[in-house]
């Protein structure tokens, strides 16, 4: 996958983040391991690996938060 559908793929995970920590789904511990990668879809140096392992974690975390519901 190119670096820029890899990227527009993280931001689009960030943003069902960001709805479900907003509605209430989500608690502060939901995306621990992906805060810790302290990288997000507008940091355009970071390399496209470390933009997958982010899409990566993310999709686990946000898979997870939606099972509880």
């Amino acid at each position: 996958m190119l670096k820029k559908k890899m990227i527009h793929l993280h931001w689009i995970l960030t943003e069902i983040k960001k709805w479900l920590e907003e509605s209430g789904v989500a608690n502060n511990g939901s995306f621990t391991k992906y805060n810790e990668l302290n990288i997000s879809p507008q940091q355009l140096s970071k390399t496209i690996e470390e933009h997958k392992e982010a899409v990566k974690i993310l999709s686990e975390e946000l898979a997870q938060c939606t099972r509880q519901v």
